[in-house]
């Protein structure tokens, strides 16, 4: 009986021991093999070379036709990130000028399921004479762990996201062409169609958002189809027809490219106020405007356009080209500003403020649609620095609620 329950102590004392040593177990450091940038979140032709434990530089190449600019930073970690912190360094050009076109804007995020993203900002450092930018991340919990610009949605996890919305009976999904690549482009349409508001007395309203790296901008989208397609959202499915390409340039995600697509274009610079024609413009923005003049002849017409991008700072700035509709059919555009403002409680928007007629540029989105169809024409900017994607989704569903509120007393 004594030999037996020694024998179980020993059994117990060395359970416990191994359980002591395999907590005290460090994990092995990250290595170049571990690091990938050809994945749903990617950044084409990018090097690494290790400075020292866990700490790399990423070497990024130069976009299509673009010298000066360069593929954004984007990588997976496929395997061995947990329990190992992370710092990436970029090198500034000498200059200091066109930071946020080499490699990163403000912030990065990380996430180990594409649902839960933690911002990393950058930093400025300096060593050996030379400045980088610098990310450092914490100890990762997780041996995956997908990185890509502001908060990412890679083109997979957004047609994910689209299919999933196609599954309501008031959202349909379309398909409007193909990328340089072949990936498919779409636009997502809201609307009731069993509302009591025939299709020809519905105001329309297209958003697009043309460079891939301003991932804010379409998550902003999102939140406008989530709020959209929500109880609360009823009454603007049954008296609108909304329009969304959430990405426009899909090679994008996967290839880190920031304004231009893989020909070398850049996307908010490649609309043609005389008609589209694949020839003078980016092969995507091409299928977008062809989809759109087709919307045009439809009978609910399209009655403001949204170029949807983001820049540095934390609010969103809006800017309008007023239509022929704003001070007859409705309010002033001044009105849709007074609404924005009371809906904006949390402080998230700037002042809506009307270009007029200045500055027009025809090949540009933000005011080809007026040039073109002499619409309502909206550039929505800003947010870029807004690192929590709720944030990011309420801004979304306050435009929603602003123009129902401002379009949704009349008819067209």
């Amino acid at each position: 009986m004594f030999v037996k329950k020694n024998y179980q102590s020993v059994l117990i004392a060395a359970a416990i021991w191994v359980c002591q040593l395999s907590s005290t177990v460090v994990a092995a450091e990250l290595n170049v093999s571990d690091f990938s940038f050809d994945g749903e979140y990617g950044s084409a032709g990018a090097s690494l070379e290790k400075l020292g434990s866990n700490h790399f530089l990423i070497r990024l190449k130069s976009v299509p036709e673009f010298p000066a600019w360069t593929n954004m930073v984007q990588f997976v970690i496929k395997s061995n990130a947990k329990g190992n912190p992370l710092q990436i360094d970029l090198e500034v050009p000498p200059s200091g000028k066109g930071l946020n076109e080499k490699g990163v804007r403000g912030f990065v995020s990380w996430s180990a399921n594409q649902e839960h993203w933690n911002p990393i900002p950058r930093t400025l450092i300096e060593r050996d004479g030379k400045k980088y930018v610098s990310l450092v991340f914490p100890e990762f919990t997780h041996d995956k762990i997908y990185v890509g610009g502001e908060v990412p949605l890679s083109y997979d996890r957004c047609v994910a996201l689209l299919k999933e919305f196609q599954l309501d009976p008031n959202a349909e999904l379309h398909e409007i062409g193909k990328s340089v690549e072949g990936r498919a482009i779409y636009r997502l349409t809201v609307t009731d169609p069993a509302g009591p508001v025939p299709a020809e007395k519905r105001w329309a309203h297209h958003f697009v958002n043309q460079h891939c790296y301003e991932y804010n901008a379409q998550w902003r989208m999102i939140g406008m189809i989530r709020y959209l397609l929500s109880e609360a959202g009823a009454e603007c499915r049954q008296q609108h027809v909304w329009h969304f390409v959430v990405q426009m340039n899909v090679d994008g995600p996967a290839s880190g490219l920031g304004r231009v697509n893989l020909q070398g274009r850049d996307m908010n610079r490649s609309y043609s106020a005389k008609g589209s024609g694949v020839e003078n413009q980016a092969y995507e923005s091409f299928a977008v405007q062809r989809d759109l003049e087709r919307l045009m002849t439809s009978e609910t017409p399209i009655t403001t356009t949204w170029s949807m991008h983001t820049w540095d700072g934390p609010v969103v700035e809006t800017m309008v080209r007023p239509g022929s509709e704003m001070g007859s059919k409705v309010g002033e555009w001044k009105e849709l500003r007074d609404i924005i403002g009371e809906l904006d409680t949390k402080g998230q928007f700037k002042k809506l403020y009307s270009l007029g007629d200045k500055g027009l540029t025809p090949k540009a989105w933000c005011s080809g649609t007026y040039v073109q169809f002499g619409v309502t024409a909206f550039c929505c900017e800003g947010g870029g620095h807004i690192m929590r994607l709720e944030q990011t989704l309420h801004t979304g569903e306050v435009l929603a609620k602003a123009l129902h509120q401002f379009y949704g007393k009349t008819t067209p």
